[in-house]
C-alpha cells in the first residue's frame, strides 16, 4: 500500500509517496482504508518547524 512520509522538516516538497507493507490485523484488531483526510494549519506549522504559539 501507499503511505506518505516525512522524514525531515521543511516545505511540503519534503512529502514522499512510498509503498509500504500492509500490516497484518490481529485478533480484536481491524484496518482502515482511509480514502481522504486533512491537513490543518498546526500540523502544517509543525512541518514546517515554526512556533505553534
Amino acid at each position: 500500500m501507499k503511505a506518505i512520509v516525512i522524514d525531515q522538516y521543511g516545505s511540503v516538497e519534503e512529502l514522499k509517496v512510498i509503498q509500504v507493507l500492509k500490516p497484518v490485523v490481529k485478533d480484536n484488531e481491524v484496518l482502515i482504508r482511509i480514502l481522504a483526510t486533512s491537513v490543518n494549519p498546526v500540523e502544517m506549522k509543525q512541518g514546517l518547524e515554526k512556533l505553534i504559539f
